[in-house]
């Protein structure tokens, strides 16, 4: 396990900013659902999943 920063090649990073853009999208669309605990715990674990896919692109040679 590793906990130092990982530099993404300039291929990953294209990878990432892709899925960041659905990621966005998907967030936007989110926002017409009417507030409450369930969308705020939906909008947070859609942000953990974010953060948890570029680790696992980082992280995976084989991916690139």
């Amino acid at each position: 396990m590793s906990f130092q920063y990982i530099q993404p090649t300039d291929e990953q990073k294209a990878i990432m900013q892709k899925f960041r853009d659905k990621y966005e999208a998907l967030s936007l669309e989110v926002q017409s659902v009417p507030n409450s605990r369930g969308l705020s715990l939906a909008k947070t674990k859609l942000e953990e999943s974010a953060f948890w896919l570029n680790k696992a692109i980082t992280q995976n040679d084989a991916l690139c």
